[in-house]
């Protein structure tokens, strides 16, 4: 397991969007709203304007904080590709139970402050807990509804589009971190220093990883082959292979092109013709 520090380095916020905008701020204080309104209806005395405040600082605090533990969930459990329901869970669970104590603490002084704010049932209680099921059950409503319906992923995981040549060869730990909007059919890898540059039908993305352990890994997973020192492709993705004088390239489904060095020129023609053999006719 890979200390916390990590997944907390991974963390990536998302682009601040119309929808993401409800989705961070405008479905927690409408809940708020909503809450506040019926503990001012129901409180005894003058209208206490602090309550309102209260409950929007509260719902929305409550409402990133288990955005990131789900996010967190979401990355330490992503070799494992569990359902979105099951990350809604674990991140739940384990960041209040992280945040139970200084939460109890805070909602303690409110309630000092503020009697009327909070509901007659102890903090921590079966019946404190009871009264904050509805937030949950929205919590996990609002998830389902932009990951499924409004097709913006919420901490669930997209697999290449591109099934394995072996199903039983393990997607290569390098995939697994690509952004979910750039996951899509491999392309083509290349080595940039420590990182590699990953090609997909969707766009490219930019990996801490090995460029020779990512060949390793990608045997058996994706039909390939390294034209360079630097450059592994995908078969289906290569259109043609280009003589250019004494030079060779390969032109990429995506319109780029990728130079092909001597050394691994014969492992490249012979690749090309062994795949194009398999696969005529389809």
């Amino acid at each position: 397991m890979k200390p916390l520090r990590y997944y907390i380095d991974k963390l990536a916020l998302p682009r601040l969007t119309g929808a993401e905008i409800a989705y961070f701020l405008a479905v927690p204080v409408f809940m708020a709203l909503i809450s506040s309104w019926f503990k001012m209806v129901t409180a005894t005395g003058p209208i206490n304007l602090g309550i309102p405040v209260f409950w929007v600082v509260f719902l929305v605090s409550s409402w990133l904080i288990h955005w990131l533990g789900c996010q967190i969930a979401y990355l330490v459990l992503k070799p494992y590709r569990p359902p979105l329901w099951v990350i809604l869970i674990v991140g739940t669970l384990w960041i209040n139970i992280l945040t139970l104590g200084p939460i109890q603490d805070a909602l303690r002084l409110v309630q000092a402050i503020i009697p009327d704010a909070l509901p007659r049932a102890p903090p921590g209680s079966w019946d404190g807990f009871r009264t904050l099921l509805p937030g949950f059950a929205l919590w996990f409503g609002v998830n389902y509804f932009y990951d499924r319906v409004l097709s913006m992923p919420r901490f669930s995981y997209k697999s290449l589009e591109e099934p394995p040549a072996d199903s039983n060869v393990k997607e290569p730990e390098f995939l697994q971190d690509i952004p979910d909007d750039k996951r899509g059919r491999l392309i083509a890898i290349q080595a940039q220093e420590h990182y590699l540059n990953i090609a997909t039908d969707k766009g490219t993305a930019l990996v801490h990883y090995s460029f020779g352990r990512a060949v390793d890994e990608l045997a058996g997973f994706v039909e390939g082959v390294r034209v360079h020192r630097s450059f592994w492709v995908a078969l289906a993705a290569v259109s043609e292979l280009v003589r250019d004088g004494r030079a060779y390239r390969i032109r990429l489904s995506n319109g780029e092109d990728v130079p092909v060095s001597r050394t691994y020129l014969n492992d490249t023609k012979r690749a090309l013709e062994s795949y194009t053999s398999s696969h005529k006719g389809e």
